[in-house]
């Protein structure tokens, strides 16, 4: 009956401050039971009834102030990040409406706590300021560190689970830095304008810790007495501390996954090139720390001693939130939310994996990136809401605040480059995944033997202590021996033995069940060797790869991936960049390039790499297959002018032979200058210039040989000229015909 009096919020009308709340909810929900005992502690005195003991709850008195003391720091820490994020969408954005207003303030900060609509307006325009909060939460609150760990999963949680979902993604609010960012602007402005996204990356990198899990974790030192609540509250129930883990887990997937799609969508939010550069170098450090605790959390299970126990139940509980509906409901005093279900499947649904093992479907989450983004194709309008249930009111979207800036759309030189440092950036992670694996390799081993010498020092320390008691004992004896009681001293002498025998047996079983242990944790390492083993075999670039090949297939005239090859030679020829060397050195597993392709890749590689840098080349075969192509051209073209290959061009008094102009690697101008000059042939002495279809069919096989040239001969500001003698740089040209000549 109660129900029938709150008011309905379907997902489609709720506000971003709505949302705030619904996380803020269901945060608490999975926060469990003991995140409930800290709030009759924190509001013991505002007629909560929890304990009837009056000594037990004068005890809490101290853990309560404590309680009160990180909340009300937590809270003059938002109210300091919100004001920090009002003032950068002012400045840095130009936005003069739509701020929600701050309350009266004291010395201390606002009296009231941060509204939904505050927490909202940060993470809509400035989320990873948001994250920060974190360490200011867990500095303050060491007294009750339960509750400080979970105020800064709630808070990591209201960011990855508010951009779990994709209709939350407001390109022209998470853009803000970019707003005043226009296509030619320096480097320097550019600088100055993602100098505040800059510093709370780098500080993000600082801040994201790994949470502390179970009472093993957590600090033993002087204000340890303040939290003397634990043994009164007992130990948190299993079942709780199993929410707990898929809680954290939650929020390691999701950190990834949302510091990935908002780089992705900040590179393509740009037509400045020294931009979408810049956004790589400063998310990189990131997302390599985000995937470092995903990991380090999903290895734990095997590296750290207090979860050894929740390794089979976890898996379980996994299986089970598998079956939960993709949404459900959450409710407070007035409201009832409809709401997703915040578990991993969510995550999945809506990823952008840099870990793929087959192409994305169409249907997937890279498939509609790819389209708006890499493809550039704008999504059609939303389909209107259905007709409302009878006696239900009409679905309406949430209106939404007339936009004064909107993202700009790429033109295709800016685009090409946002996907190249978009497929370098997969690798990145991938790279940076294999290096987490192989720490938390590294870990396992040590834990291996770590465990080996437990075992052995509980034996020696056993045994030590059956020792002292055994010569207490054996005092005894002989204290009644000489007093002449053999009854007792039989007695004592029979305990003494069946002491040993019970100390033996204690011993034995301790190896017995360590060596059972050990036997076990070996097998799991060699399996955890082969896992990494086997991820270290599979091609890098590979599901980089499957993105390109997806992307093509969506493309409608299916020529993303020659026009992504073509604008990677250029890319190439205007700079090599040695931050993109892990896709320089996967480009044939990314790109999917034909021989030819190929052979343009390897050609610029090799005109702009320097000393060290990345260098590719064909496999036989498919040198074999070049070698066997230009052989055709050239038989056709020897089939126009037999002598043709023996002919040699008069270039003043340098005579170069025809066959060797596609050795010199000469760019269209220069061969074509060349051509210019008269020739001269076994069957024809005299010199005569070459016959327009000889030209055209030797410019062919130049382009074919020599796809991406390496040397242009053509003086500067003599282009124009018509007397070919006067264009070309004749030093230039006898350099190159001498190094042809010197052997290798």
């Amino acid at each position: 009956m109660i129900d029938l009096l709150k008011k309905k919020r379907p997902l489609i009308q709720q506000t971003a401050a709505e949302k705030m709340a619904v996380l803020k909810l269901y945060a608490e929900r999975m926060l469990g039971a003991k995140w409930e005992y800290y709030r009759k502690i924190k509001h013991q005195d505002k007629g909560f009834s929890l304990l009837a003991e009056a000594s037990l709850a004068e005890q809490m008195k101290a853990t309560q102030s404590a309680l009160k003391f990180t909340s009300k720091t937590a809270s003059k820490a938002y109210w300091a990040t919100f004001k920090i994020a009002a003032g950068d969408v002012k400045t840095k954005g130009g936005v003069k409406t739509g701020i929600p207003d701050v309350p009266e303030e004291t010395e201390d900060g606002p009296k009231v706590k941060m509204a939904p609509e505050h927490d909202a307006f940060i993470i809509e325009w400035t989320p990873i300021k948001f994250l920060l909060n974190a360490k200011v939460i867990r500095e303050k609150g060491v007294a009750t560190q339960r509750h400080s760990e979970g105020l800064v999963a709630k808070l990591y949680f209201k960011v990855v689970g508010f951009y779990a979902d994709p209709a939350n993604w407001d390109r022209n609010k998470l853009c803000v830095y970019l707003r005043k960012v226009e296509a030619d602007t320096d480097y320097q402005n550019i600088s100055a304008a993602l100098e505040p996204l800059k510093k709370d990356l780098a500080r993000f990198c600082e801040v994201y810790e790994p949470f502390k899990f179970g009472q093993a974790n957590l600090a033993k030192d002087a204000v340890q007495e303040a939290d003397s609540f634990e043994d009164a509250m007992g130990a948190e129930s299993f079942d709780d501390q199993l929410k707990s883990l898929y809680f954290y887990h939650f929020i390691y997937e999701g950190m990834e996954q949302f510091l990935l799609k908002y780089f992705a969508y900040l590179v393509f939010s740009t037509n400045n090139r020294r931009v979408i550069r810049y956004l790589a170098t400063i998310f990189e450090p990131a997302l390599a720390k985000a995937i470092e605790n995903k990991n380090l959390f999903l290895g734990s299970f095997e590296t750290d001693r207090t979860k050894k126990a929740f390794v089979a139940p976890y898996q379980e509980y996994q299986r089970k939130r598998k079956a939960d509906p993709p949404r459900s409901r959450v409710e407070d005093k007035r409201k009832i939310y409809e709401s997703w279900t915040y578990n991993l499947d969510l995550i999945e649904r809506y990823a952008l994996r840099y870990k793929l093992t087959t192409e994305p479907e169409p249907d997937s989450a890279w498939a509609v990136f790819a389209r708006r983004f890499l493809l550039g194709i704008k999504p059609p309008p939303p389909p209107p809401p259905p007709p409302p249930k009878e006696g239900e009111e009409p679905e309406v979207p949430v209106a939404t605040q007339e936009a004064e800036w909107e993202a700009p759309e790429q033109n295709h030189e800016t685009r090409m480059l946002a996907a190249i440092i978009l497929t370098n950036q997969l690798l990145l992670c991938s790279n940076a995944n294999q290096g987490a694996r192989a720490l938390l390799l590294e870990r396992f081993k040590s834990r291996v033997l770590a465990d080996k010498e437990t075992a052995q020092k509980r034996v020696i320390e056993l045994k030590k202590k059956a020792e002292k008691k055994l010569r207490e004992m054996d005092k005894k004896v002989k204290k009644l021996k000489r007093m002449k009681q053999e009854e007792s001293v039989q007695v004592f002498q029979d305990d003494m033995e069946k002491f040993r025998a019970t100390i033996e047996a204690r011993a034995k079983q301790i190896l017995t069940d360590a060596a059972e242990e050990l036997n076990l944790q070996k097998r799991r390492l060699k399996a955890l060797f082969e896992e990494v083993a086997r991820e270290r075999n599979h091609k890098p670039g590979a599901s980089a790869g499957f993105v390109v090949q997806m992307t093509n297939h969506l493309d409608p005239q299916e020529k993303f991936s020659s026009r992504l090859v073509q604008a990677t030679v250029e890319e190439i020829e205007r700079e090599y960049l040695t931050d993109l060397a892990p896709l320089y050195e996967n480009l044939f597993v990314v790109l999917h390039p034909s021989i030819q392709d190929k052979v343009k890749l390897i050609g610029a590689l090799d005109k702009m790499a320097p000393e060290g840098g990345v260098r590719l080349t064909l496999t036989d075969d498919e040198k074999a297959e070049v070698g066997a192509t230009i052989g055709q051209l050239k038989a056709k073209i020897a089939h126009l002018k037999p002598d043709l290959f023996q002919s040699k061009l008069i270039v003043q008094a340098t005579l170069i032979l025809v066959d060797d102009l596609t050795k010199l690697s000469l760019d269209t101008d220069s061969l074509a200058c060349l051509l210019e000059f008269k020739a001269t042939s076994p069957q024809s002495p005299k010199a005569t210039k070459l016959p327009p279809p000889i030209v055209k069919a030797l410019m062919v096989l130049n382009l074919v040989a020599n796809p991406v040239p390496t040397n242009r001969i053509i003086q500067e500001g003599r282009e124009a000229m018509t007397d070919p003698l006067a264009r070309i740089n004749l030093n230039s040209l006898t350099k190159l015909l001498k190094e042809l000549e010197t052997p290798n």
